[in-house]
C-alpha cells in the first residue's frame, strides 16, 4: 500500500469513528425565541451627565418557586441540556441609572413570572471628570524618558560613519543595542547554529500556533460582546468544523511547552556534552538569564496594566467594565507577575493579565526541571527517577482534585464560560487549565524527546516506509484523538481520567512530529513551516504572545452600542486582530526585547563552554 493511500484510508476510518460518537444537540430549542434577550444595551450618549452607566449581570429565578412559569421550565432545559448554548437563567444589561435608583433587583421580566437578582454592577458616572494619578504620571514620564532615549540613539547611530563594530567607542556600543536597523537584521536572520537550522522548522510552529491562540482570544471576545444575535455565537461554538477548532483552544498552548521543554533539553545537553558535567552556578547562570530575559516584558505589561489611563481616559463606557476589572487585578497583584506566580491568583480570580497563565508555568517548569537535571547529574541518579516522581504527584493531584470537587474537569471553550467577572477563576480553569501540574506531563514528554534528540541528531530516526506511515499517524491522529474527546460532556470517572491524559496525549503527538521533521523526514509540510515569513515571524511570536490579548481586547474600548455579529464581522476583526497583534509585536520587539537581550548578553555572566562558545540560540 502506497503512503498516499494509506493515508486516505487512515482518514476516513479515523472520520468513520467520530461518525459513531454522539454530537453535541445545537438546534433550537422551540420555545426559545419566547425568552429574555441575552444581551440588551443603552447608548452610553443616551445617558444624562450625572447619572450612572451601569453593567450588570443579571440571574433569573421564578417569583413563585412552587409553581413556576413554563418560560422557566424552557430556561432549565436548555441550561441541562445546550452544553454550547448561553445559560438563559443569567442576563446582561447596560442601563442608566440614577444614583439614589440603584437596586439588588432587576424586574423587567416580572410579566414572564420572572425576577432578576443582580449579581455584578459596575457603575461609572457620565461626564465625570476624572484626575490623573501620580502612579500614571510616572509611568508616563518612564515611558517618555525610554522612548526618547531610543530615539536619540537611532538618530546619532545614523550620523556615525565608516564599518560599524569597528570604530565604535564604548558609549556607541552601547547605543548600537537601540538602533533599528540592526534589530530588523537580527529579525530576518535566519542562520544562527547547528541547532537553529536543524530545528528551523519550530519557528513556523511557533507562528501557526500564535495565530490559532490569537483566534481562540478573538473567540472569547465574542463572548464578552455585546451583541444582537447571540444565536451566531452558540453556532459558531458548536459548528461540526467550528466546534472541532475550538476545542483545540484547550490544547493549543501546550505546542509551546513542548518546544520550551525541548530546546531546554537541548541547552543542558550542549552544556554536558562540551564541559562534561553542569555545575550548580551554571544552574545559576541559566535561571537568571531565563528570568532576566522574560522580565521586560513583564514589567511591560505591568506598568501599562496597573495605570488607570486605560480605564478612565481611553475606553468608552460599554466595556469600561473589561478595563477596570483588569486595572484593579494589576494593582493589586502586579508584584506576582513579577515573580511568575500569578497562575496561583486564578484560584481567587485575581490574576493579573489572564493570558500570561502560560508564561507563570513556563517559568516554573522550567526552573523544576532545571533543577532536577542538576541534581540527577550531581547525585549520579538518572533524571527519569526525578521527572517520574514528580509525574506521578502531579497526576495524582489532579485526579484526585476532580474526584473531591464539583467542578467537571476540562475546560470547555464555550458560551458557559460567561460571565466575564467570574471567567478566570472558575474551576475548570483554576485546577485544570492555569495550574503548574496541569501542563507537568507535557513539558516532561517534551524535555524527554529533547533528549532524544540531542543524543541522536545525526540519525535518520524514520528511514523506512512502515516508520513514516507510524510517524504521521501518531503526529495527526493523538492531537486529533485528543481534541476531538475534548469537546464531549463526559462521565465524571471518565473525565477525571481525561483530564490528566488528553493534554498529554496532544504532546506526545506534537513531540513525535516535531522529533521527525528534526531527522530529516517531514516533506512539504517541514519546507512550509521553514519558509522564509515564517521563520521571520517566529522570532516575535513571544511578544505577539505576550501583547495579543490586550491588543484584542481593545478594540472593545471604543465601542458605544451593540453589534450583529456575522460571517463578515468574525472574518474582518480577527484579521484585524492578527495583524494588530504581529504589528504590536514587531514593534515590541524591536523597542524592546532585541535591546534587552542584547543587554543582557552584556552584563549578565553566561556559561562558560570548554571546547567551544555556544552561540547557538535556545531560547
Amino acid at each position: 500500500m502506497s503512503l498516499i493511500n494509506y493515508l486516505i484510508v487512515w482518514f476516513y476510518s479515523v472520520n468513520s469513528i467520530f461518525q459513531y460518537v454522539e454530537c453535541t444537540d445545537t438546534t433550537r430549542h422551540p420555545h426559545e425565541s419566547i425568552l429574555p434577550e441575552i444581551y440588551n444595551s443603552t447608548n452610553e450618549y443616551e445617558c444624562p451627565k450625572g447619572h450612572l452607566y451601569c453593567k450588570l449581570t443579571v440571574t433569573l429565578r421564578p417569583i413563585d418557586e412552587k409553581n413556576p412559569p413554563e418560560v422557566w421550565k424552557t430556561i432549565e432545559e436548555i441550561n441541562e441540556n445546550g452544553h454550547y448554548k448561553y445559560r438563559r437563567d443569567m442576563i446582561y444589561r447596560t442601563v442608566c441609572e440614577e444614583k439614589n435608583g440603584l437596586t439588588e433587583e432587576y424586574n423587567e421580566y416580572s410579566s414572564y413570572g420572572l425576577i432578576g437578582i443582580v449579581d455584578h454592577r459596575n457603575c461609572f458616572e457620565v461626564g465625570a471628570k476624572e484626575s490623573i494619578t501620580n502612579y500614571d504620571i510616572f509611568v508616563g514620564v518612564i515611558v517618555t524618558l525610554y522612548i526618547s532615549y531610543f530615539i536619540y540613539c537611532n538618530v546619532q547611530m545614523e550620523k556615525i560613519e565608516g564599518p560599524r563594530g569597528k570604530n565604535l567607542n564604548q558609549a556607541n556600543k552601547y547605543m548600537e543595542v537601540f538602533y533599528v536597523r540592526n534589530a530588523w537584521k537580527e529579525l530576518n536572520n535566519v542562520k544562527r547554529g547547528d541547532d537553529f537550522q536543524k530545528l528551523l522548522f519550530i519557528q513556523g510552529i511557533r507562528t501557526i500556533t500564535i495565530c490559532v491562540v490569537i483566534l481562540a482570544h478573538h473567540s472569547l471576545k465574542l463572548l464578552v460582546t455585546f451583541n444582537s444575535n447571540p444565536e451566531y455565537v452558540e453556532q459558531y461554538f458548536s459548528g461540526p468544523y467550528s466546534g472541532f477548532l475550538i476545542q483545540s483552544f484547550g490544547h493549543v498552548v501546550q505546542i509551546f511547552f513542548v518546544i520550551s521543554a525541548w530546546l531546554l533539553a537541548v541547552q543542558l545537553h550542549n552544556i554536558i556534552k562540551k564541559n562534561g558535567k553542569i555545575t550548580f552556578k551554571d544552574v545559576l547562570i541559566i535561571l537568571l538569564n531565563r528570568y532576566c530575559r522574560l522580565l521586560p516584558h513583564t514589567l511591560v505589561i505591568v506598568l501599562m496594566h496597573s495605570s488607570s489611563i486605560w480605564e478612565i481616559h481611553l475606553s468608552k463606557l460599554l466595556y469600561r467594565y473589561v478595563v477596570s476589572l483588569e486595572y484593579q487585578r494589576c494593582l493589586a497583584g502586579w508584584w506576582q507577575n513579577l515573580l511568575f506566580i500569578q497562575n496561583w491568583s486564578c484560584f481567587n480570580g485575581e490574576i493579573c493579565s489572564p493570558g500570561t497563565w502560560y508564561l507563570a508555568v513556563d517559568t516554573q517548569l522550567f526552573f523544576i526541571v532545571t533543577l532536577f537535571f542538576y541534581f540527577s547529574h550531581k547525585l549520579k541518579i538518572h533524571i527519569r527517577y526525578f521527572l517520574g516522581i514528580t509525574v506521578f504527584l502531579a497526576v495524582g493531584s489532579q485526579v484526585h482534585t476532580v474526584m473531591t470537587t464539583t467542578f467537571d474537569g476540562l475546560l470547555h471553550f464555550t458560551p458557559r464560560l460567561m460571565p466575564v467577572e467570574t471567567s478566570f477563576n472558575q474551576p475548570e480553569f483554576v485546577y485544570s487549565y492555569s495550574t503548574t501540574a496541569g501542563s507537568l506531563v507535557t513539558y516532561v514528554i517534551g524535555f524527554v524527546f529533547g533528549t532524544f534528540y540531542a543524543e541522536n541528531k545525526e540519525r535518520d530516526i524514520f528511514n523506512t516506509t512502515l516508520k513514516k506511515i507510524l510517524w504521521i499517524s501518531a503526529s495527526l491522529g493523538l492531537p486529533l484523538i485528543s481534541i476531538k474527546c475534548y469537546s464531549y460532556a463526559l462521565p465524571r470517572i471518565v473525565e477525571a481520567i481525561m483530564t490528566v491524559t488528553l493534554r498529554p496525549l496532544f504532546g506526545l503527538g506534537i513531540a513525535i512530529a516535531i522529533l521527525g521533521m528534526a531527522t530529516n523526514t517531514g516533506g512539504y509540510v517541514k519546507k512550509f513551516l521553514q519558509s522564509k515569513p515564517l521563520v521571520v515571524l517566529g522570532n516575535i511570536t513571544f511578544c505577539v504572545y505576550m501583547f495579543h490579548f490586550a491588543v484584542i481586547f481593545s478594540s472593545l474600548m471604543l465601542t458605544t452600542e451593540m453589534v450583529t455579529i456575522t460571517d463578515s464581522y468574525f472574518w474582518i476583526t480577527l484579521i484585524l486582530d492578527i495583524v494588530s497583534a504581529f504589528f504590536v509585536g514587531l514593534l515590541l520587539f524591536i523597542v524592546v526585547e532585541y535591546p534587552c537581550t542584547r543587554l543582557q548578553k552584556m552584563f549578565l555572566p553566561q556559561v562558560k563552554m570548554v571546547k567551544a562558545q555556544s552561540k547557538e540560540r535556545t531560547s
